[in-house]
């Protein structure tokens, strides 16, 4: 999927329960990232990153019930590969438990292959980021700008 197709998706409110980021743009990975959490209230939040990654303790966060119902959210962030069984184990728990969460940013070689693993559509995507145009690139500094009340000129 791409950016596009999933900011699409954002707008009418459907928030995949499995989600992989991977590709050139950490800018915009970590934009919808942090959209997807504050979406969700006051979530449970594990981040995992690089070497960090554990999959017995992933797994548990994501079984595990919440105190107060709010959403158990895991973001793993990595260059290394994983391996399939892995992903198929928390992709298989987050289906499970209706609060849970996976965000995966993916920066291995093998980024199109795992991205099989989350093209089931509804409860798992995976979106792929290339580097912005100019055109991009100004359309966002633009909403930033406007966002902080700052005024810039698109004159170059």
């Amino acid at each position: 999927m791409y950016r596009r197709d999933f900011e699409a998706l954002l707008r009418k409110g459907e928030y995949p329960r499995n989600i992989m980021f991977f590709g050139e743009d950490d800018y915009f990975i970590e934009k919808f990232t942090k959209a997807i959490i504050d979406s969700h209230g006051n979530p449970s939040l594990l981040k995992l990153y690089f070497n960090e990654f554990d999959l017995q303790s992933a797994k548990t966060h994501l079984g595990e019930s919440s105190l107060f119902g709010d959403s158990n959210i895991l973001v793993v962030k990595t260059d290394k590969k994983i391996d399939a069984k892995s992903l198929k184990t928390l992709i298989e728990t987050v289906n499970k438990t209706p609060n849970a969460l996976f965000i995966l940013h993916y920066y291995a070689e093998d980024g199109k292959n795992k991205s099989r693993l989350f093209n089931t559509k509804g409860q798992s995507v995976f979106v792929r980021f290339f580097k912005p145009t100019f055109q991009e690139a100004m359309k966002t500094l633009t909403e930033i700008a406007t966002s902080k009340k700052v005024n810039i000129s698109p004159d170059i």
